[in-house]
């Protein structure tokens, strides 16, 4: 048997490549959320215009750019339905959000909750801060609202997809906006240099440190409440020729 081409290089089928470690990612340091607020004022009919400058050796990846918009639902007659009535028909925005706002745009019933194993109450949390090493994770705290009346939770509720990187496929998780803010109040983050905790494709340089957050709530907790936190690392599960299973948690 020889090579068709003498060019050709060796490979393995994938089926018996059962060996092979992941790819250590170097290039990227760390990544960051940043928010931006318009530099011009809101009006009808003026475009909003936002200025993101350069920051040196930093890069800006725009297929994570989001817009956050706080909006009211308003009647014909120009009522306000912030708060809806208990015998009003309730109202919400179409699929397509953006182009009912602006007219040019670029750029479980049934389970026993006492029984849940994911009863995480929100407790009125109204500022939430995670720290590694000195640095924030997000450029500014968390301030989420968990009032009946005004309530104003979304970017803690997106944490569950930016934290876990699905907020950008055709994926979820079966925690709907309400739900969340009732018995699924949960805070992740993804703490990779380049946001690939998703991703099993490669791996991130070890790096060892401390994490730090801050929790302040709205009104002082009545009785003693658990914070559970929940990791997970990368790391190699071995077996020799003598069938002995060896593993290294101790990072």
């Amino acid at each position: 048997m020889f090579f068709l081409r003498t060019h050709s290089s060796e490979c393995i089928k994938s089926e018996l490549d059962v060996f092979s470690l992941p790819l250590t990612q170097t290039s990227i340091e760390s990544s960051q959320w940043i928010y931006y607020k318009p530099v011009t004022s809101l009006t009808d009919d003026s475009p909003i215009e936002f200025v993101i400058p350069g920051h040196g050796e930093d890069y800006l990846d725009l297929t994570h750019t989001m817009l956050s918009l706080r909006i009211r639902v308003e009647s014909e007659r120009g009522e306000s339905t912030s708060v809806a009535v208990a015998d009003v028909a309730k109202v919400g925005p179409v699929n397509h959000l953006l182009l009912s706002i602006f007219n040019q745009a670029l750029s479980g019933g049934g389970d026993d909750r006492k029984l849940n194993p994911f009863n995480f109450k929100n407790y009125k949390i109204n500022f939430f801060s995670l720290n590694a090493d000195g640095m924030h994770i997000l450029s500014r705290p968390l301030q989420p609202n968990f009032s009946k009346d005004e309530p104003l939770y979304v970017e803690a509720y997106h944490t569950i997809f930016s934290g876990t990187g699905i907020h950008f496929l055709n994926e979820g998780n079966s925690i709907s906006r309400d739900d969340y803010a009732n018995d699924y109040t949960l805070f992740a983050f993804d703490l990779t240099p380049d946001l690939s905790a998703n991703c099993a494709g490669h791996w991130n340089l070890v790096k060892y440190g401390s994490l730090r957050f801050e929790v302040r709530f709205e009104k002082a907790l009545s009785v003693t409440i658990t914070c559970i936190v929940y990791a997970e690392f990368d790391n190699v599960l071995e077996i020799d020729s003598s069938r002995q299973v060896i593993v290294d948690f101790s990072g």
